[in-house]
């Protein structure tokens, strides 16, 4: 696939890089495109992808990752995907392109920064680009791009959060792919993706044949409080988050406790959502400024770790007492019910600047 901006052909180099590490790492191309430019073409049979140019054929398997050479089964060599596009590891392809005297262009580098991650971003200007060596270039790996869309952005925060956190513990922005795919469409200097770190989680499950109603208004109560944030030294206040439980906000009649007694209450069940909450904010160590105990045991917590809250009296607060804005993320089912608390890191956005130019060599058109 091919781009044209400006009456130039336009393909990315992407650099996946370690913070503070610099290696030496092969180049990922996409196969269709470096066929194609060599005037080959690319099949698939059902089973794997083909790709004949320059009298050689390349065939790789996307299931097993698996990749033949001429026939000749070519081990380690890397498979992946981005958008849709099978890229392959550019070593396959040497010897396809024999340049006479190189030539020098300028390039421009865009930097998208997450955690301890990073991606350069190079614009080229030549097919021949795909197959262009990257002697001592910084980089654990290098993504050669025929084009930047907002499928390929959203790939690119998938790879960086793999990498930064393969158990989820930390978590790119829910914006990384739009940051990216801004960034490098407006050639900036530099961006900087804001990473969230799992402080806590806690989810309690529940029997809902026992009380239906109670936990449809707990689901709702935790629609309610995703996505809250509190700023460092702020007081949260569950009451102030979901204000008056009303009808028109989805609540249903429920259960609650008054005094040693069951009685309908409309609303009734919000406090699995703010027990399941103080649960977390327990595990988290975070400084408690107002908690309420049940009149009456319950039999989804233990004694101490429960927290009944009402519109109007009993309230759940704690005072974010990191020095980082704090992300509650809930939600659940009948069945049970979570809540994570996430630190999200303060970051000050570069000053938008237009990306420097230096010079690199490039192979000649083919």
């Amino acid at each position: 696939m091919r781009s044209v901006v400006g009456g130039l052909l336009v393909a990315l180099l992407l650099f996946v890089v370690d913070s503070g590490h610099c290696a030496e790492g092969a180049a990922m191309v996409p196969l269709r495109a470096v066929c194609e430019a060599k005037g080959g073409y690319v099949f698939w049979d059902g089973k794997a992808v083909t790709a004949v140019c320059d009298g050689r054929t390349i065939t790789v398997d996307p299931r097993s990752s698996s990749v033949l050479a001429d026939g000749i089964v070519q081990d380690g060599v890397k498979v992946g995907s981005l958008g849709g596009t099978t890229f392959i590891a550019q070593d396959v392809f040497i010897g396809l392109t024999n340049p006479q005297s190189p030539g020098t262009e300028k390039r421009l580098f865009t930097t998208i920064r997450a955690g301890t991650q990073a991606i350069a971003v190079a614009h080229a200007q030549t097919p021949a680009d795909y197959l262009r060596p990257l002697p001592g270039t910084p980089a654990a790996e290098t993504w050669i791009l025929p084009e930047i869309n907002p499928a390929v952005a959203r790939d690119l925060a998938g790879l960086l959060q793999s990498r930064l956190s393969p158990d989820n513990k930390v978590r790119l922005d829910s914006r990384g792919g739009e940051l990216i795919l801004n960034a490098v469409q407006g050639r900036l200097l530099e961006t900087i993706i804001p990473v969230r770190r799992k402080l806590s989680e806690c989810a309690i499950n529940f029997n809902p044949a026992e009380a239906y109603n109670n936990m449809l208004n707990a689901v709702t109560a935790a629609r309610y409080l995703n996505g809250t944030r509190v700023k460092p030294g702020e007081v949260f206040s569950f009451n102030k988050v979901l204000g008056p439980r009303t009808k028109e906000k989805g609540y249903i009649v429920g259960f609650a406790f008054s005094g040693k007694k069951h009685v309908p209450s409309l609303g009734g069940g919000v406090c699995r959502m703010s027990t399941v909450l103080y649960g977390a904010l327990l595990d988290a160590g975070l400084p408690i400024a107002e908690r309420h105990a049940h009149s009456l045991p319950v039999g989804y917590a233990t004694q101490g770790r429960d927290a009944t809250v009402s519109w109007g009296g009993a309230d759940l607060k704690f005072r974010n007492s990191t020095q980082e804005t704090l992300i509650i993320e809930s939600g659940g089912t009948v069945r049970r019910i979570y809540a994570i608390l996430w630190s999200e890191e303060e970051i000050t956005q570069p000053q938008p600047k237009p990306a420097p130019a230096f010079p690199i060599e490039t192979l000649p058109s083919s």
